[in-house]
Order: C-alpha cells, then sequence, then structure tokens
C-alpha cells in the first residue's frame, strides 16, 4: 500500500509488512530522497507504552479497516523516529535527476525500549545504497535495442513535477534538449501466487520490450487512427556523461523514455478539468471509438499477434490539446513470426472497444453537466469493473 505521510516533510510510504502472531512490523518509506525500513519485533517493545498503542494495529480484523490502521501504524512508527530520521535525512533539495532516484541512501532502523520507558530508534543497517520506487538497473543485453535510439546518461534527464504525484515513480521528465518526455522505468520483478504455483513476473521488462517492438514497427502517426506513444531514448546508468552511443560495458538500462502526452486517461474524463472535452459532442466519443479501432487493425497488419494490453478507461489517454485518442500500457505485445495476421482485430478486441464506448463512456457522459460534482473516483472505478466482469461473464 502506497501513502502519503506529511510530517515536517511528506513521508512517501511504500509497502510494508504486519503479523499479529508473533508481532511485528516493517514500514518501508522514503523522507528527503532517502530510504527507510522501521522494524518493531515485539520482544523489543513489551512493556513499553508504545506497546499498547502498537498492538491493536496489527490485527488484521476487520478487513474493511486495515487501510486505516495501516496509517495509524505508520504514524506511530515514523513519529516515534522522527528526531533521527531528521538528523539522517534533514530537509534539503533532493530528486532532482533520474540519477538521484537511482542512487539512494537507505537505513534501517529498529524500535526498542525497556518496560515503563519510552521506545527509541538505532540504526541496525546502513547507510547502504538502493534505488526508489521499487526500480532496478539491468544489465544492458536484457533487451534488444534499435540502432537508432539515442541513449542519455540518467545524470542529464531532469524530473519534473514530481512533488504532484508522490505516490508513483518519477513519470514526467525533461531531456537535455528542452524536450519533455515520459520515463517507463525497469523495475524489481514481481512474485505473484497462479493456482499453487509462484512465478516471478516482471512486467516493467515486459513493458519496454513491447514499446520497443512497435518502434521497429515505424507506424507512422495518421489522425484516423490513435496514436501509440514513441520511443524517444534509452535511460542509461553509468559514471559518464551523456553520449548518443550504445556502448556496452559497466552501462546499466535504467529504462526508456516515452513520447510525452499532454493528456487525460479516459477513467479521468469526468473531472471537471477534462469532462468538456468529452463531452463536447457525440462526435468525439465516435471518433475515438473508430481512432482506437484503426490503431489496433493497423498493428496486426503489421505482424502483431497479441496487443498485450486490454481496451479499457485505463490504456486510453485523450491528448488536451487536439482531442486525440492514444493507446499506452503495453506489456507483453507479440509479433507473429510470419508477420501476416489475417484478423484485423480479435471479437474481443472489439468487445472491448465496445465496452469503452458504447456502454461505460456513453453511461458516465450521461450523468455530466458543466457544474455537476466531480464524481468519485471509486464510484467511476465500479461502474467500469461491473461492465467489464460482465463481458467476462458473457465472454
Amino acid at each position: 500500500m502506497s501513502m502519503i505521510k506529511y510530517f515536517d516533510t511528506p513521508h512517501i510510504v511504500r509497502f510494508g509488512m504486519t503479523n499479529d502472531d508473533p508481532a511485528t512490523s516493517e514500514t518501508q518509506f522514503w523522507r528527503n530522497g532517502v530510504h527507510f525500513l522501521i522494524q518493531v519485533d515485539h520482544a523489543d517493545v513489551r512493556g513499553t507504552d508504545f506497546e499498547q498503542k502498537w498492538i491493536p494495529l496489527l490485527n488484521p480484523e476487520p478487513m474493511s479497516a486495515r487501510l486505516e490502521r495501516w496509517g495509524e501504524l505508520c504514524d506511530l512508527e515514523i513519529s516515534q523516529s522522527l528526531a533521527l530520521l531528521q538528523e539522517l535525512a534533514p530537509n534539503r533539495p533532493h530528486w532532482n535527476t533520474l540519477y538521484d532516484y537511482l542512487h539512494v541512501d537507505s537505513y534501517t532502523l529498529r524500535l526498542s525500549g525497556s518496560p515503563g520507558q519510552d521506545v527509541s530508534p538505532h540504526v541496525v543497517q546502513g547507510p547502504t545504497s538502493t534505488c526508489a520506487y521499487e526500480m532496478e538497473t539491468v544489465a544492458w543485453e536484457t533487451f534488444t535495442f534499435p540502432g537508432d535510439l539515442p541513449v542519455y546518461d540518467s545524470r542529464v534527464i531532469i524530473s519534473l513535477d514530481h512533488e504532484q504525484n508522490l505516490k508513483s515513480p518519477p513519470q514526467k521528465t525533461r531531456l537535455p534538449d528542452g524536450k519533455v518526455a515520459f520515463f517507463l522505468p525497469c523495475q524489481v520483478l514481481v512474485r505473484q501466487l497462479v493456482g499453487s504455483a509462484c512465478i516471478d513476473e516482471n512486467e516493467s521488462h515486459q513493458s519496454i520490450a513491447s514499446y520497443l517492438l512497435i518502434h521497429s514497427l515505424q507506424i507512422p502517426h495518421d489522425s484516423s487512427r490513435a496514436s501509440v506513444p514513441k520511443v524517444l531514448g534509452i535511460v542509461s546508468d553509468s559514471g559518464h556523461s551523456a553520449t548518443n552511443t550504445q556502448a556496452e560495458g559497466e552501462k546499466q538500462v535504467a529504462g526508456i523514455l516515452l513520447e510525452w502526452i499532454d493528456g487525460f486517461y479516459l477513467l479521468n474524463a469526468g473531472s471537471k478539468e477534462n469532462r468538456h472535452v468529452a463531452m463536447g459532442s457525440e462526435t468525439n466519443q465516435a471518433r475515438w471509438r473508430e481512432q482506437i479501432m484503426g490503431i489496433v487493425r493497423e498493428l496486426h497488419r503489421r505482424g502483431v499477434s497479441a496487443l498485450g494490453l486490454e481496451i479499457s478507461p485505463f490504456s486510453v489517454m485523450i491528448d488536451r490539446n487536439d482531442g486525440h485518442a492514444w493507446l499506452t500500457g503495453f506489456v507483453d505485445c507479440k509479433v507473429s513470426e510470419d508477420h501476416n495476421v489475417s484478423e484485423p482485430e480479435s471479437e474481443s478486441e472489439a468487445k472491448q472497444v465496445r465496452d469503452v464506448f458504447d456502454q461505460w463512456l456513453r453511461a458516465e457522459v450521461e450523468h455530466w453537466t458543466s457544474d455537476s460534482a466531480e464524481p468519485a473516483r471509486i464510484d467511476v472505478l465500479k461502474r467500469w469493473w461491473a461492465i467489464a466482469e460482465g463481458s467476462e461473464l458473457t465472454a
């Protein structure tokens, strides 16, 4: 779970662990560009005032209050450690370039105290070095890069406007020539339970490979169909200044840079900032529908056998400047070996487009007026999930 806790500065909480038997907890967060992991073990805090506040927050029930308990636990542990946190990570400028996110000081703290006394934090490990936001550089040979892409050292890519969404990794960046780009980072793999087996997956690697594959298809921009963000370059992490060569050696891949879209996801079309675009006319909605179908057909025409995404309000973006539709979020795109796909689109893809535009968006627009209240995000999500789940049941 990710949340922002404000004390003297934002504390960016990213996941953690609790256990009520035996009583333990771990809380991971970033403060002023420094990574912290706070560990608490019941044996170290038994008989303290802290124990009385801490133990109830480890209770897994009721599930409906889990997020609230987690927030209170973060408040408790961070406030108890604040003096040491201020010493190790004082308020100062941080996270200016992508290099800063890839080379972060890290400390592990443990809370302990004697019965009848207050607990205090102690450094049990650190400083070591880690990456922020589960980012992780990987070997150059992890990907097959085309020769026409420039390579940028992480030190020359500037992070922009990250303070507007600290829950997510840096996305908006500026290149040395002033161009704005979207940063798609390499991240750690995730272990998922599928049936009775644990499977290690790395969606960030799959996504990067998908965009590189689509880049190789060289699809030109066409106003009659949606666009896919172009790959603008590769971000390397090394001790050298930026170059436009892809020399191997000590270089690591930090991620890729995509074309920046000044727009909004269709899921957010009902916000007061965006709704005038969707409400403009039914022509807009019909045009977006046809543009999405157009890019799906073009991808298949060029040999794509699997898009590697679901067409949904999460994967369709609308450009604020010209109202053009974009298809984003590719994870596992595949090309057929013979580059000859007979079907222009699958029935499931066509149905996904109908669900998005003919059912969900049409119904959403009917509820909006220019001055109506902004819809609650959870309600928007529920309405989409109801349509998507209904489609799965009838498929």
